[in-house]
């Protein structure tokens, strides 16, 4: 099974959407390459990871004169481990939580690589969905619906009083003028807009800040997708054929004079174990001569490279940004004999020497299977416009209740206010009333 993870990003508003695609390689390079063309076209960022398991029986790594193999560095389920194939084969967890006597079981083991959107085939249209984003997105509308209905309501009932809603008069401190009936408030209808938007502006905030605690699993643990194990797959008989179709699919092209040669010396070594053993006849068979297993693992360091370099000046920057792919590295490095490691200027030494360093930084990242690192990466993003973390107070939630509350205290304010100036209003009829009727009665007197 092979997922496709996008990440594309507008403006401070993130759009994770995550596509569940089946065998068919074609199909996922198709809706990469028309993501790349799209988010090129409009500015926006994006990063595509290709995600697979290993099958069973495939051997990564080095075989030894005794006939087990020396794994690569690998992300199992309880963190960084280094796989050890053979009869038996166990993992070294490097975190110190392994127990000894639990099997080490293949599924547990994941290689992530990422693609540059190059290398994968162009065209076809596609439709994607964001259910988080459509969510708040309905929810914006809603509320957005009910607040322009309870504002016309609102305004409607103080138009038949002859009065209108000038609340955001007093918040905003422009005062207020009554004309001398004292029953019309000036300028309230500019007010009544600048009340209603700043409202609208604090929700959209406020939903926005929901989506984005969505997306990170903060508010509530959404169902982000698992990525299936052997153990959940191997039931399927079009397991191996995929994966070589898959593989074969994606990295589709032909190799330069420089991978013929690399794949001839590779062949024809002596001391290395034919890579035809990696895979079983029937994949082999559908990979067209292995060509494009040597093919993919180059483009699979290439892609996490800026560039072949004598000094892998670049391995470093780009292994730091990238740690997933150590283990691809790893692995062609301690595949390729020695000689064509020289030629392609690839240093065992030096990466040997970096080899403690990379277990201790990475350690921590690789918990829990790979789709807890991309939650943990999703949540990094998230926090880059400052999403509500666990035990703080969001920015967003408070400006929401700031202009709520604003918009309450207003209106209870005008209200009363309103029933004040009413009251002198009817007062000084009364004052009047009695006034008149007093000079009229001091008129009528008959003095004798």
């Amino acid at each position: 099974m092979v997922y496709l993870n996008t990440t594309l990003r507008v403006g401070f508003m993130p759009i994770i959407p995550y596509v569940k695609l089946e065998a068919d390689g074609s199909v996922w390079g198709e809706v990469a390459s028309k993501l790349g063309n799209i988010s090129e076209s409009i500015g926006l960022k994006l990063d595509l990871t290709l995600v697979w398991t290993l099958p069973e029986d495939m051997k990564w790594g080095t075989r030894l004169p005794n006939g087990s193999w020396e794994g690569m560095v690998g992300m199992g389920a309880n963190g960084l481990v280094d796989i050890i194939h053979g009869p038996n084969p166990r993992a070294v967890f490097l975190d110190n939580e392994y127990d000894p006597s639990s099997n080490f079981a293949y599924e547990d083991l994941y290689v992530m690589a990422t693609i540059p959107s190059k290398y994968l085939p162009q065209s076809v249209s596609f439709n994607i969905f964001d259910v988080e984003t459509g969510i708040a997105l309905l929810c914006i509308l809603v509320l957005s619906t009910l607040l322009g209905m309870t504002a016309r309501k609102i305004e409607s009932i103080f138009e038949a009083k002859n009065v209108s809603f000038w609340s955001a008069e007093i918040i905003m401190g422009y005062g207020k003028t009554i004309t001398q009936e004292g029953t019309r408030v000036i300028g309230g209808g500019t007010a009544n807009q600048v009340l209603f938007g700043s409202w609208m502006i604090a929700s959209f905030f406020f939903m926005n800040f929901v989506t984005t605690s969505l997306k990170s699993g903060l508010l509530i643990q959404l169902p982000y997708p698992r990525f299936e194990t052997m153990a959940d797959i191997s039931t399927k008989p079009d397991v191996k054929p995929m994966m070589a179709h898959i593989i074969a699919t994606v990295f589709k092209a032909t190799p330069t004079e420089t991978y013929q040669k690399l794949i001839e010396q590779l062949e024809r070594h002596q001391s290395y174990t034919n890579p035809r053993d990696m895979f079983t006849p029937e994949i082999w068979q559908e990979m067209a001569g292995g060509k494009a297993v040597l093919f993919a693992t180059q483009k699979m360091a290439e892609s996490c490279l800026p560039s072949l370099c004598p000094t892998l000046g670049a391995y470093a920057y780009a292994l730091k940004e990238r740690p997933y792919q150590m283990q691809l590295l790893w692995y062609f490095v301690r595949t390729v004999p020695k000689e064509i490691q020289d030629a392609i200027n690839i240093r065992t030494d030096w990466l040997n020497e970096h080899k403690t360093r990379w277990y201790t930084d990475y350690k921590t990242i690789a918990q829990n299977r790979y789709f807890c690192y991309l939650r943990k990466e999703a949540r990094a993003q998230v926090s880059d416009y400052e999403a509500l973390n666990v035990g703080q107070f969001s920015p967003f939630i408070l400006l929401y209740l700031v202009c709520s509350g604003a918009a309450i205290l207003s209106f209870v304010a005008e209200r009363v206010w309103y029933r004040i100036q009413t009251g002198n209003i009817h007062l000084k009829r009364i004052q009047t009333a009695n006034a008149k009727r007093r000079r009229r009665r001091a008129g009528t007197q008959v003095f004798i």
